[in-house]
């Protein structure tokens, strides 16, 4: 009787799992223990436990198969780069009245509470980069409001042939922003790092005597063409 509402039992999931259950049903009902002889009782026992188990794992298994299939055909998460956003947004805003918002979403399959995130977001979405996948901050950096002065800082002695350290600028930054003094000495450095690598400076370290400031080799060298009694005073500056 149930044989053409079970004709396609493998290929259809609903049919195999509800096929599954029927027959997990139809164990407990004839496979379960009766009579009085305490045998026969130990035998159908057995041969219940067997099918119900067996009748139980094939439904989980079942089970499991439909759900992947199911979760197969389900539209896959995309990312979206800030210039798809962006023509994405201009392609809704000059839609005909007559196309509604959601049908021009199920067309890029997206959902409409991303439109209004990304129109929130539209001003920094332009700023950024065409290929950023998002627009978040990032790391901190040192405070825009003292930007120009630290970058003059260190111009100013940089011009002046002074080398600048980390620990010179941080000192400086600690002396006008009260939230930097309280980061940690760890957070504070990696801080000053971005915002070197930010603007292209580099951080020199403490090298050989062959590698100093060329500045310096060619002082030494101006002063020893000067003429001079003094043999003794370029001999000590050759040394």
């Amino acid at each position: 009787a149930k044989r053409d509402k079970y004709a396609n039992l493998g290929t259809n999931p609903y049919q195999t799992t509800v096929f599954c259950g029927t027959l997990y049903q139809a164990n407990v009902q004839v496979l379960a223990p009766v009579g009085t002889d305490s045998r026969s009782n130990s035998v159908a026992t057995v041969i219940y436990q067997i099918c119900a188990g067996i009748a139980g794992t094939y439904l989980r298994y079942i089970s499991e198969k439909a759900r992947i299939s199911v979760l197969s055909t389900m539209p896959q998460k995309r990312s979206w780069t800030a210039a798809q956003k962006i023509d994405m947004l201009r392609v809704i805003d000059s839609r005909p009245t007559s196309v509604s918002l959601n049908s021009i979403c199920q067309a890029f399959n997206i959902q409409t509470g991303q439109v209004s995130r990304w129109r929130r977001e539209e001003e920094r979405l332009k700023k950024s980069r065409p290929g950023a996948k998002s627009v978040c901050k990032g790391a901190q950096s040192i405070p825009e409001i003292y930007t120009e002065e630290i970058l003059s800082y260190i111009f100013e002695r940089r011009e002046c042939k002074f080398a600048i350290s980390m620990r010179m600028v941080d000192s400086r930054v600690k002396a006008m922003d009260r939230e930097f003094k309280k980061k940690s000495e760890t957070a504070r450095y990696a801080i000053i790092r971005r915002f070197f690598k930010k603007h292209k400076y580099g951080i020199r370290c403490g090298t050989h005597v062959a590698q100093q400031i060329r500045s310096r080799h060619e002082n030494l060298q101006r002063i020893l063409s000067y003429p001079s009694s003094d043999s003794w005073l370029h001999s000590l500056i050759r040394q």
